[in-house]
């Protein structure tokens, strides 16, 4: 009996194997989705847009804490990348810890849109700011500070955008902005890293957070003014065009 049950088992299992669409049916599922799903979209292009900016973190802060405050201020080298990404870390987890209340906050007032669009051109900016920073310590806080920004937009921008992709399709459709997004971060590391023959880390960073920002005047273009309370679409692409 048990052999047969195991037997059984097998047998649906490769049943269901075999009328499993193919890896290739599934990716073009998900581009399709993608492109017909107007919120989807535009979470998917944003995050892109952020990446070019944001891909040059790495860089900056190696450039920033273990060459130039160095070399003006005698820090340690190590310490000072450490501190720049410490203080990163530190406004991250702090965003996301009071996100969960603001995500109260914005349902009751519906603010959802123009919170994610402010949100991201200001952590931008700040960002930028950082760049006229003097010393490793101001540097150090506008960072804190502009990372807590886009830790708790994160947050809120994710949830709404795991409630709109229906069950069916949410795994692939994670998975390809997640990729594009950390594709385009990477891209964007070596671009920096090879910028660095050019220019200071100080303009890097200008730069850096300039294009970060540009992803939320994208918000505004595509979603200005749409209430975003609960699920933002339907959870089927019916008649919903990028």
């Amino acid at each position: 009996p048990e052999e047969a049950t195991r037997d059984a088992e097998t047998g649906e299992r490769m049943t269901r194997k075999v009328d499993k669409p193919s890896f290739a049916t599934e990716l073009k599922e998900g581009f399709k989705y993608t492109l017909v799903n107007r919120f989807a979209f535009t979470i998917i292009v944003m995050n892109m847009i952020w990446a070019t900016g944001g891909g040059a973190i790495n860089v900056i802060f190696e450039r920033m804490g273990g060459v130039y405050f160095p070399s003006v201020e005698n820090w340690n080298p190590d310490i000072g990348v450490a501190l720049l990404w410490t203080s990163a870390g530190l406004g991250l987890a702090f965003g996301m810890l009071i996100s969960h209340r603001t995500s109260v906050w914005l349902d009751l007032n519906k603010r959802h849109s123009s919170f994610i669009g402010w949100t991201l051109i200001i952590h931008g900016i700040l960002f930028s700011l950082a760049g006229f920073m003097p010393t490793l310590l101001l540097f150090s806080v506008i960072s804190f500070v502009s990372r807590a920004i886009v830790g708790v937009e994160y947050a809120i921008q994710e949830t709404l955008f795991q409630r709109s992709l229906p069950d069916y399709i949410r795994g692939r459709i994670s998975t390809l902005e997640r990729g594009a997004e950390l594709t385009v971060f990477g891209l964007s590391s070596y671009l920096a890293s090879e910028a660095m023959f050019y220019i200071s880390p100080q303009t890097l960073t200008v730069i850096s957070g300039i294009l970060s920002a540009v992803s939320g005047v994208l918000w505004f273009f595509r979603h200005r003014g749409e209430e975003f309370t609960s699920s933002p679409y339907d959870p089927r692409p019916k008649n919903e065009m990028a």
